[in-house]
């Protein structure tokens, strides 16, 4: 059950870009691989264009992963002071100051909440082919996986998902979808079967039921 050893091209498709950091970060693994990212937040619009201009694999979008296209949401980044913490931006405050409770319960109160506006996407209307599909979104996780609802079951693309606001609904959603749960074991570089209990509110791969014959651990990469 490889998911990306011996394929040397293909398309990964960052839900949740962020900075560009997990796309560069895929890219030393597999170079070979095509990039689409999508950020919901424009504060990043000018790191990922440079990032654009300087390397051919990559191309982005700024919008908010849903499961409708053309509408208008908020985006909630928490800032301490003067520094932001990008990776618990969320399309409602809710979520950015729960993933910051979370993350930082000590400092939580001292957080502020700064407020953008960005456009919904859903994800189908890119008609991309990916392979796998990085998911990092806080919270809206479900939504998106609904605007991604052709993609899935033309191409059956592999997910790694957070699991961490909504941990129990993506289980059953990704079960449903006949999708099996796999934790990564960097010391052995594979992927073990995981359990739901154990693997909420971590990054978790789910791979297609159809591309395996049994559970047994399976390599990630060479």
């Amino acid at each position: 059950m490889p998911l990306v050893a011996n394929v040397p091209t293909g398309l990964f498709l960052d839900v949740g870009a962020n900075r560009g950091h997990s796309a560069l970060g895929f890219h030393k693994i597999m170079p070979g691989w095509r990039i689409f990212s999508i950020e919901a937040n424009g504060l990043h619009r000018g790191r990922l264009e440079s990032l654009k201009r300087k390397y051919s694999f990559f191309d982005y979008r700024i919008a908010a992963a849903d499961c409708v296209s053309g509408q208008s949401v908020t985006i909630w980044t928490p800032r301490y002071g003067k520094l932001y913490c990008h990776s618990a931006a969320a399309v409602d405050r809710a979520e950015a100051v729960r993933a910051i409770e979370m993350s930082f319960p000590s400092q939580s109160a001292d957080f502020e909440y700064d407020l953008g506006e960005a456009s919904t996407l859903a994800l189908d209307d890119l008609n991309l082919a990916p392979q796998i599909i990085k998911m990092d979104i806080q919270g809206n996780e479900l939504a998106a996986m609904k605007g991604l609802a052709r993609t899935i079951e033309r191409h059956r693309p592999s997910f790694l998902i957070e699991c961490n606001l909504e941990g129990d609904s993506i289980f059953k959603a990704m079960h449903n979808l006949e999708y099996k749960p796999y934790t990564y074991d960097r010391a052995r570089n594979r992927l073990d079967p995981a359990t739901q209990p154990l693997m909420k509110g971590r990054n978790v791969f789910f791979v297609p039921a159809a591309h395996q014959s049994n559970d047994e651990p399976s390599r990630l990469n060479v």
